[in-house]
């Protein structure tokens, strides 16, 4: 028998959030079904589709917390509390494991069940082990059940947090989600077929500031977007014809930890055609202290489709520009493809369209370790107030951003992961803050 200590029922279902230590933007994995609000300190380390399976561990190793989040049948509808002692039973506990808590759990607008238990140490002085199990149930007579697992200290430290965590997750319908997921490819393919010059050269002449701070408002950096008509392409070999296209401008400049004085610059030219069948860019990044620097290249290259290349290919070559290394990128690309210059626009293209409203396509992303092509899901709101809110994800493993639009397409928040808030800003507001520290 388990020696148990049981905590009341009525404590269970009252956790405390602590909205403080969560993301501010929900991770969200559509082969689980899941939207969750993860710790701030949570990262995604593994992901499995068959079991649809997902791990998130902490960025912390003295912390050291494991959450694991898993899709199950559940064809016989057994309650989360007969899922979760299922769950125990598979374990042999050592002699000495105690029930911390075993009772039922509010999570969002359902209710769960959970139960965490206590096992010691092999060795005198070795520190106890915390393991618990949440389950809930979810659409097509499925659960979802979560685990967590983590040396006792870590959870004297970290329990408040992980249980807000688990007490976020939404669950989603798989199905009504690939419906979602087939209406945006679908939206995003008539969006991408209708371009035209028509259509875009209302864009020519924006021009925004933007700031950028951390969620505690602490200002890290600042940018610049924007647009002009060029008949030009930024590389050769785009094949964009007589009929020009348009040239966004991008100007950032951030530094990410102010204690280290290092300051991040980065400029890019994104041009796409017109119809946005041709595009080229042209970025470089510099990170400088002082009079040491060092910067890197990147070249980017979608042409135009031609008898004899009828599939479209992406070439991106990043090159660091002291040195003769470089890193190329090569892939096909299938419709519909986000180009790049309009993902910096995606305000002032469809906020003001009241028939936007769900577009899932293609797009590159080189803001993880290695660059990918990915599905960009970009969903509207507009909640009435004369805003528009955009919610933007990039494949299963990314959080989503949240960003919030007038409705002329002026930025006015966005939250992105990591807790960096963009707003839209002008130039007398940002010359004030960053000309004292003589970096405007």
């Amino acid at each position: 028998m388990l020696a148990t200590s049981m905590i009341l029922c009525s404590l269970i279902t009252t956790f405390a959030l602590c909205s403080g230590d969560l993301q501010t933007v929900p991770y969200e994995n559509g082969t689980l079904g899941i939207r969750v609000l993860l710790p701030k300190s949570g990262v995604v380390t593994a992901l499995s589709t068959s079991p649809p399976s997902c791990l998130v561990s902490s960025d912390n190793p003295l912390a050291g917390w494991y959450l694991r989040f898993d899709r199950l049948p559940n064809p016989r509808a057994e309650s989360p509390r007969e899922i979760v002692h299922l769950a125990h039973a598979r374990r042999v506990d050592p002699p000495g494991t105690t029930i911390l808590e075993d009772g039922p759990l509010t999570i969002g607008e359902g209710k769960g069940w959970w139960l965490a238990i206590s096992q010691p140490g092999e060795l005198p002085n070795e520190t106890a082990t915390i393991l618990g199990w949440m389950a809930l149930p979810a659409p097509g007579e499925q659960a979802i059940l979560a685990a967590v697992f983590c040396p006792e200290p870590a959870w004297k430290r970290d329990r408040s947090v992980l249980m807000a965590s688990l007490q976020s997750l939404v669950t989603i319908d798989p199905i009504s989600q690939a419906t979602d997921r087939l209406e945006g490819l679908q939206g995003a393919s008539d969006r991408l077929s209708s371009l035209s010059k028509t259509n875009l050269q209302g864009l020519v002449g924006f021009d925004e500031w933007r700031r950028i701070q951390t969620e505690q408002g602490q200002d890290i950096g600042y940018g610049r977007i924007r647009v002009q008509q060029s008949d030009k392409p930024q590389v050769d070999g785009t094949g964009g014809g007589e009929e020009g296209g348009l040239l966004i401008q991008v100007q950032v400049r951030v530094v990410p930890d102010p204690a280290s004085g290092i300051v991040v610059d980065t400029t890019g030219q994104y041009w796409v055609s017109w119809d946005g069948r041709a595009e080229s860019w042209t970025g470089r990044s510099t990170r400088w202290k002082g009079k040491i620097s060092r910067s890197q290249i990147e070249t980017g290259l979608r042409p135009r489709p031609s008898l004899g290349t009828p599939n479209q290919r992406l070439l991106v070559i990043q090159q660091d520009a002291s040195a003769i290394d470089s890193a190329t990128f090569d892939e096909a690309v299938f419709p519909p493809f986000m180009p790049k210059a309009l993902s910096w626009v995606i305000g002032p293209w469809l906020a003001s369209d009241p028939d936007a409203t769900q577009f899932a396509w293609h797009s590159y992303d080189d803001s993880s370790t290695l660059p990918q092509i990915v599905m960009r899901t970009d969903s509207f709101e507009r909640p009435g107030d004369g805003s528009v809110r955009v919610s933007t994800r990039l494949g299963e493993r990314d959080t989503r951003m949240i960003t919030i639009f007038a409705n002329d397409g002026r930025l006015i928040r966005q939250s992105q992961p990591g807790g960096i808030e963009v707003t839209g800003s002008d130039a007398a507001t940002l010359e004030a803050v960053w000309e004292p520290r003589g970096l405007w």
